[in-house]
């Protein structure tokens, strides 16, 4: 962030509109320039500008209100009826400037404070409320405004306290100015989390020292290897027993299945036998009359078939002697009428 001018107009002492262009001479023919002048004069009401403008805040009052300004007579010239604080800056958006403003109605009453951002390139203001207006200028400059009070602008009193202030304090004066004092308290948490680590190892290196204390000489070592390396050779041999023995045991379990199974099995083939020699008494007889007679089956059906015809020709032959009955009887009715006639 670049600050290319400053505006303002009945601010603190400053009565009247002032102007101050970084973009014109002097200040393009030397990088490096201070503010000057007697106490009263109005240095610090130029950077009170660029707070103002910015963020709506001063670092010597805080939040600017109405009631702030009625309560105090700050910001607004005494006996002036409007005030302007604007600050055009450049950042990686483009350049930008902000406005703070203030004035009175007809009664000479305070109206309440007006704040807007203006894009410079193509003249637009941004549709954002005046309320959001330092939460914009935080967003477009990449700092809030206690990180820009502490960056760009170093407030008179604190400067001047850090001065005068003895060696020793003034890093504690440093720190608050800066607000690098959490570097300090991380410092002591880091020291004291060292301690702690250290302790920690130390403990466990102690702990390192008993153990190696237990440990076997190198020969009774060797001689304990050996052991456990027969016993692991003798593990493996029972190992083999027992997966051999398993097997044994599984194929005992699987015969001694099957005899069950045979045991079952021969159970149902004895009641189905019993069943076999009840069937034989009730219906053995027919059955094997029924074998005699397979043999000749298909001529018994044919026999079967035959009677059954017969006997309805039988019927067709009495039905047709009965009708030749009567139709001799209706000859004989008729000779007669004929013979009468």
């Amino acid at each position: 962030m670049k600050i290319l001018k400053i505006e303002f107009q009945n601010i603190n002492s400053l009565k009247g509109s002032h102007k101050i262009d970084f973009t014109e001479a002097p200040f393009i023919s030397s990088s490096l320039f201070a503010i000057t002048g007697p106490t009263g004069s109005g240095k610090s009401t130029i950077l009170d500008v660029i707070s103002l403008a910015l963020f709506n805040h001063v670092p010597r009052l805080g939040k600017i209100t109405k009631n702030e300004i009625l309560s105090k007579g700050a910001i607004l010239t005494r006996n002036q009826k409007e005030a302007l604080a604007a600050v055009t800056y450049q950042c990686k958006n483009g350049n930008f400037r902000s406005q703070w403003s203030i004035s009175t109605n007809r009664n000479d009453n305070l109206r309440d404070y007006e704040m807007e951002i203006l894009e410079e390139a193509s003249g637009k203001i941004l549709d954002v409320k005046k309320s959001d207006i330092p939460g914009k200028n935080e967003e477009l400059i990449g700092l809030n405004y206690n990180q820009f009070i502490k960056s760009v602008l170093l407030a008179q009193g604190e400067f001047a306290q850090f001065l005068k202030a003895k060696k020793e304090e003034r890093g504690e004066l440093l720190e608050k100015i800066t607000g690098t004092g959490i570097y300090r308290k991380l410092g002591i948490k880091a020291f004291e989390k060292n301690r702690a680590v250290n302790q920690d190892i130390q403990e466990q290196q102690n702990e390192i020292k008993l153990i190696q204390q237990k440990l076997l000489e190198e020969e009774m070592l060797k001689n304990r290897k050996e052991q456990f390396q027969k016993k692991t050779s003798a593990c493996e041999n029972f190992q083999k027993e027992i997966e051999a023995l398993n097997k044994a045991l599984e194929l005992k379990e699987n015969i001694e299945k099957q005899k069950k199974e045979i045991s079952r099995l021969e159970i149902q083939k004895s009641e189905a036998l019993e069943k076999l020699k009840t069937f034989e008494k009730e219906h053995g007889f027919p059955l094997k009359q029924h074998e005699k007679v397979q043999d000749f089956s298909d001529d018994l059906r044919e026999w079967n078939q035959l009677k059954k015809e017969l006997l309805k020709t039988k019927d067709e032959l009495k039905n047709n002697e009965e009708r030749q009955k009567e139709n001799m009887e209706k000859a004989d009715a008729l000779k007669r009428q004929i013979s009468t006639f």
